[in-house]
């Protein structure tokens, strides 16, 4: 194998690794765009929030543009003493040190007036001044591959004769479509949140996370339905990594090779034309950290993955030794070579059926008689 090969083959089973992993966090997340879609898992549970938190956004910062929450206070203006409305213990007060006004004939009249600054309205403009900067780092990154979509299907508009079959090419439309779809209802949000900063009361609030929790948020349901989009927004990514293991491993063609081939019988049984559903094993009984890190478990000796479909189970049973001794077991052999890279063991009604052994070899056709320089 060539350095070209070997870098090739790595790249492909490293994706392959990242795409299970992908279409499980798809799963357990409640993701529902295209599992072939090209975007980045993060931005994909972005976009998810977005579209299931959008209705009810608008109708509570429409409620807040409104009638945001205030309290009364008391203002003290001065004013002729014909046109004094309220005077009070303060009012007086302030008299007392004012003499020039009493010469004047005037006073300090009280009234109750609106103010914008209690601390759930601090709270309010924390949060979505954090909505604002992180949705506006998204439109960026969405925008990005919005032009690189439109750049591949314009490149592949080029071949008039075979675009309109290509299947990619009406994927890559799909996608484009959903994003613009996505762009709006992402345009909208930001517009509301600008809209929101902009407004006057607003601005003369501190804009600093305040010292002091507020119990309103928890209870004024449009404001709470602010926060918690806030809250799911900001959460970190998802993200996915490699066991370590893979590293060194990766230096091994024929491992390598056999995890490729796994793989292959995985998606197969569980494509459309089989039917299959995976109940557990390998990489499917793998957990999310706290720190939400999805690692791909490495691919041990002995991995087995149980599929389902009606009555029939199917066991892909990874590298595991055939024993030679104990003739009970259901499965054993004499021969020296008990080790198959990929064993499928066939049940049904839990009675177990049959076996398949299958061995993976990346070699020259030539080696098995068939015309060279094509690798199986």
């Amino acid at each position: 194998m060539t350095i070209e090969q070997w870098i090739f083959m790595r790249e492909e089973v490293e994706a392959e690794l990242t795409g299970l992993a992908r279409d499980i966090l798809y799963k357990r997340t409640g993701t529902h765009l295209n599992d072939d879609s090209p975007l980045p898992l993060n931005l994909i549970n972005k976009i998810e929030l977005i579209n299931s938190s959008f209705n009810k956004w608008r109708v509570a910062i429409e409620h807040v543009f409104k009638n945001p929450r205030y309290r009364l206070k008391k203002a003290y203006k001065k004013v002729d003493k014909s046109k004094a409305r309220l005077l009070d213990q303060v009012s007086l007060r302030k008299m007392s040190f004012d003499s020039q006004a009493n010469g004047k004939g005037q006073v300090y009249s009280c009234e109750n007036v609106c103010s914008y600054d209690p601390l759930e309205n601090k709270w309010l403009k924390f949060y979505i001044s954090g909505i604002f900067k992180q949705l506006t780092s998204l439109f960026k990154e969405l925008d990005h591959f919005l032009l690189e979509i439109e750049a591949v299907i314009k490149k592949k508009m080029k071949y008039k004769n075979t675009y309109m079959h290509d299947l990619q090419y009406h994927k890559l439309l799909s996608t484009k479509e959903d994003l613009q779809l996505h762009r709006f209802k992402l345009t909208s949000i930001i517009n509301d949140c600008n809209k929101f900063l902009n407004l006057g009361w607003v601005k003369e609030l501190d804009g600093s996370r305040p010292m002091q929790n507020s119990m309103v948020i928890q209870t004024d349901p449009n404001y709470r339905t602010i926060f918690k989009f806030y809250k799911d927004i900001m959460v970190k990514n998802y993200e996915i990594s490699l066991s370590p293991e893979y590293t060194y491993y990766w230096k091994r063609t024929d491992q390598m090779y056999e995890i490729w081939g796994f793989i292959q019988f995985i998606k197969a049984f569980t494509s459309e034309e089989l039917g299959y559903q995976i109940q557990k094993g390998w990489i499917y009984s793998a957990s999310i950290s706290n720190e939400r890190v999805f690692v791909v478990p490495f691919l041990k000796q002995g991995t087995t993955i149980e599929l389902i479909k009606g009555d029939i189970q199917v066991n892909l049973v990874y590298d595991a030794t055939i024993t030679r001794t104990d003739v009970s077991q259901l499965l054993y052999t004499d021969m020296s070579a008990n080790r198959p890279d990929l064993r499928l063991d066939f049940y049904k009604e839990g009675e177990y059926i049959n076996s398949i052994i299958i061995d993976f070899k990346y070699r020259p056709l030539k080696k098995f008689g068939v015309s060279p320089n094509v690798h199986l």
